[in-house]
């Protein structure tokens, strides 16, 4: 008759180097899930962020389109602002009124601003409101942010 062989008979337990191994992988997921953790929080406040821009680029859309259309160009062309619910100073939005048709002017607002990482979200890398040839970064003489508005106004 033959014996069974049992085939865990020469393992006595976990070496060291198994102990080691599976710390390192539970220590790099630990790392990489707080890493993943802190990025969502500096993400969350980029978004609240882009929300007080947003809100106060429309504010100034609609006062924009309740104006005469006579007196667009020459009340906000070349004008800049900052946003409320932001650290002031941190923020510069700009107004940019295009009136080279005769009925139809088209209206640009950025908002650029300092983020609470200190990283510059927009083109605007000095915050003046005035677009730099340095700064303008994809070539295409128009301050670009990821918060925008652009609409047509027509003569009535």
């Amino acid at each position: 008759m033959r014996k069974n062989k049992n085939i865990f008979l020469g393992n006595k337990g976990i070496g060291i180097i198994e102990l080691m191994i599976s710390c390192l992988i539970i220590v790099i997921s630990f790392v990489a899930f707080f890493y993943g953790l802190v990025s969502c929080f500096k993400l969350a406040q980029v978004s609240k962020e882009s929300f007080y821009a947003l809100q106060e680029v429309s504010n100034r859309m609609e006062v924009i389109r309740s104006s005469t259309f006579m007196d667009i160009f020459t009340n906000f062309n070349g004008r800049t602002f900052e946003v409320t619910g932001l650290p002031t100073g941190s923020t510069r939005g700009s107004i940019t009124v295009d009136n080279s048709m005769p009925d139809l002017v088209r209206v640009y607002i950025a908002v650029c601003w300092r983020s609470s990482d200190d990283r510059i979200i927009g083109e605007d890398s000095d915050l003046d409101g005035a677009l730099s040839v340095s700064e303008d970064v994809n070539n295409n003489n128009r301050m670009d942010s990821p918060v925008t508005l652009t609409t047509f106004i027509t003569r009535r």
